[in-house]
């Protein structure tokens, strides 16, 4: 059996599993956020899943990588939604209304960012609050264009879906494959977006 994207958390049945390493992939978009952020300010998390291994691997390496990069971001708040974007509106509204001098948001979804968006557009905060998403449906790619997201890190359904198939056929041939294989992710923001290999990345 060959897994991908989410994987099988805790079983030693597929004989890989090809996925974005979250971590670095979410420790990308700190970095941007910091470097938009001039590396100070106050951020905030909304977060698709406290008990999801790709929800945790985002947080961390998300927090993580303002550790250890940017001492001066602080992280005052982080919400879970379970990818229901009704609730990550509301949520990240409570954010906003309770941190007025917030910088920034890091949604680690598209249901999140589209949510976190939409909030800061209610508060009339797109201005003060710099959003970076993560995966890249149309209505948050719409945003990136409109620059109410600052930016967001798209995963690489093609290459995962690809090396899914390549490994099949490795086994299939009696070759050994890494237990574990990263398909990739990109940054993309309203500058590159048009890019090719960022257009075979995303999900249209």
């Amino acid at each position: 059996m060959i897994a991908f994207d989410s994987g099988v958390p805790g079983s030693d049945i597929p004989v890989t599993t090809v996925a974005t390493d979250n971590k670095a992939a979410a420790a990308q978009a700190a970095e941007h956020l910091s470097e938009l952020l001039g590396g100070k300010g106050k951020v905030a998390i909304v977060c698709n899943s406290q008990t999801s291994v790709t929800g945790q691997d985002c947080e961390q390496g998300f927090r993580s990588w303002l550790g250890d990069n940017a001492p001066d971001i602080q992280v005052v708040d982080v919400q879970y939604n379970n990818s229901d974007q009704a609730v990550a509106q509301q949520q990240a509204a409570a954010i906003l209304q309770a941190h007025p001098d917030l910088a920034g948001i890091f949604a680690t979804d598209d249901d999140g960012a589209v949510a976190a968006a939409q909030a800061a557009q209610t508060a009339a905060m797109t201005d003060t609050v710099t959003i970076i998403g993560f995966d890249s449906g149309k209505p948050q790619m719409d945003l990136v264009t409109a620059g109410t997201i600052a930016g967001s890190i798209t995963q690489n359904p093609y290459e995962m879906g690809y090396q899914a198939v390549v490994a099949a056929v490795k086994v299939l041939k009696g070759q050994s494959v890494e237990s574990f294989i990263d398909s990739g992710f990109s940054w993309y923001d309203a500058e590159n977006l048009g890019d090719e290999d960022i257009q075979k990345a995303v999900y249209e």
